[in-house]
């Protein structure tokens, strides 16, 4: 919150309405984002992990990981205790649930809808075949799997996304993850071109700033998928850099 002697009172409000999630709820956005104009999108974003991805080096450029990447049929087994049929049934599908929007964004973006919740439908869709993804330290090292990433399924996927009242629609296409009976989810870079409902990310005096979006989404065993959506905004000011983070919505969805 280093930032608030430029602004104003009402935007220093504002800042620290959804300044309270800096430094933790809202994970660093990643870069090289699609995008697409209006009407509805071909699938754009790439996702990795959500909770797994927390102290992983492994598979980025100089990694000392190597990782032995298998296809996987629906009746073999895998070994984290499950099939793979289970294992996709688990992450596609419809859900249906409702959207919040946070005070925060309400007060920070344009187009927020007015009111705070909307209900919400997720149609997730396979693309490709379960892989089984195993990353192991190079022949004759140790095997990190806290450097190198623990042993996990991965599924191609499209999501698409809409809500009754318009106001957050699109279709991304993304990387499903599976760790163990728990941990399952997905983190997904968005643009704000990316989106085609009413929500198109805009800002209210915040002239300069980059914004950026991030949608997480986490699966659990009784068939719910739960997430939040964040953003983060970043400026330079000569050589001094400027930014902030936080909330703009959180989801809670049954399957249908």
């Amino acid at each position: 919150m280093q930032r608030l002697t430029r602004l104003g009172a009402k935007e220093a409000i504002v800042l620290l309405v959804i300044g309270v999630a800096e430094g933790g709820c809202v994970p660093g956005v990643e870069q090289g984002f699609g995008g697409s104009g209006g009407g509805d999108p071909a699938p754009s974003g790439t996702s990795t992990g959500p909770r797994a991805q927390a102290g992983r080096a492994g598979m980025g450029p100089g990694s000392p990981c190597e990782a032995a990447i298998s296809d996987l049929t629906p009746d073999q087994s895998t070994p984290l205790g499950f099939s793979a049929a289970e294992a996709q049934k688990r992450v596609t599908g419809a859900f249906q649930g409702t959207l919040s929007w946070t005070a925060g964004a309400i007060a920070t973006f344009a187009d927020a809808p007015a009111e705070p919740t909307t209900a919400m439908t997720v149609e997730i869709t396979a693309t490709g075949a379960l892989r089984l993804v195993d990353e192991r330290g190079p022949s004759g090292a140790p095997n990190d799997r806290l450097a190198c990433g623990p042993r996990r399924l991965e599924l191609g996927a499209t999501v698409r996304i809409s809500t009754a009242d318009g106001s957050f629609a699109g279709m991304w296409a993304l990387t499903l993850r599976i760790e163990s009976r728990e941990v399952a989810g997905f983190s997904l870079a968005l643009a704000p071109a990316d989106l085609v409902g009413t929500f198109r990310a805009k800002p209210r005096d915040m002239k300069g700033f980059a914004f950026k979006l991030k949608l997480d989404g986490d699966f659990t065993g009784a068939g719910e998928l739960s997430g939040i959506m964040g953003f983060s905004a970043e400026r330079m000011t000569g050589n001094q850099g400027e930014g902030f983070a936080g909330p703009i919505a959180t989801f809670a969805a049954k399957r249908v």
